[in-house]
């Protein structure tokens, strides 16, 4: 156990991050530290009743995230199918033209801008590459 870890990243990587959602849904660079989080109250226990209650703990989460994936009603969640409908509300009046193979002609509204692929450039200035 001390060999595991030892080579866990340390605490000044950045473990602590402030949520109001549940804890298990973030990704940590430190998974102890958000295990040790979860179980401050569980440590006084017994050994036996520790494991118990890490093994509860575990299992209500993968049951709550199963619950949530089964009443999904698209492939994508519910939060990121969202933001997909408003972008796609939102292009709905942007029409794409093809005036060369890499140069498109975009129109929204009353306004046009070139779009030019290859140089990556477009004349409303507003999409610039380095």
């Amino acid at each position: 156990m001390h060999s595991i870890m030892s080579s866990m990243p340390s605490q000044k990587n950045g473990f602590r991050v402030h949520c109001p959602k549940q804890r298990f849904r973030l990704i940590t660079t430190n998974v102890t530290g958000c295990l040790n989080s979860c179980l401050r109250l569980a440590r006084k226990l017994s050994m036996m009743t520790l494991a118990e209650f890490i093994r509860d703990m575990l299992q209500l989460w993968y049951c709550d995230r199963h619950r949530a994936a089964q009443s999904m009603r698209h492939q994508l969640t519910d939060a990121v199918q969202l933001v997909i409908s408003k972008c796609i509300e939102k292009c709905s009046y942007i029409t794409v033209t093809l005036v060369d193979w890499n140069i498109f002609l975009v129109k929204v509204k009353r306004d046009q801008w070139m779009v030019n692929m290859l140089q990556k450039t477009c004349t409303c200035k507003k999409f610039q590459m380095d």
